[in-house]
């Protein structure tokens, strides 16, 4: 049987319950929304994905060469860029932007599923063995 006691107990209970749940979801923050150049990122990579070169080549360029860009973000938009010279037919471009990657991360590597591409696996093979070379 509730009692007034219990009643007050209940409530005091509920009331300290509450300010703890304020609390703490005052502690809670939102996500961060991505960087521009992470969304520039995302979008150059999606233009790339669909097909649209240029446009890709373009979004791309921009990231890579953003003075605020990370150099994690720079290097995954010259792997990206690459990728966009090589379907392109332009190796020359395309090595150039592995040999850039591979300056700025000497521990870039490709994924094993992109190693084996036939039209940028034997570019970036070739710009890997020229980046090790002491000069």
């Amino acid at each position: 049987m509730m009692t007034m006691t219990n009643i007050g107990k209940s409530t005091r209970l509920s009331a300290a319950a509450m300010i703890i749940l304020a609390l703490f979801a005052g502690c809670a923050t939102a996500p961060l929304a991505p960087s521009a150049e992470q969304s520039n990122l995302d979008d150059g990579i999606a233009l790339y994905d669909s097909g649209d070169y240029p446009a890709a080549i373009k979004k791309l360029t921009a990231v890579a060469d953003a003075s605020t860009t990370s150099t994690a973000l720079q290097v995954t938009a010259r792997k990206y860029l690459a990728f966009a010279y090589c379907v392109t037919n332009r190796a020359t471009l395309c090595r150039a932007q592995f040999t850039r990657a591979l300056a700025l991360d000497p521990s870039f590597d490709l994924k094993a599923s992109e190693k084996g591409h036939p039209l940028w696996g034997p570019v970036f093979d070739r710009a890997k063995k020229s980046a090790s070379i002491p000069r």
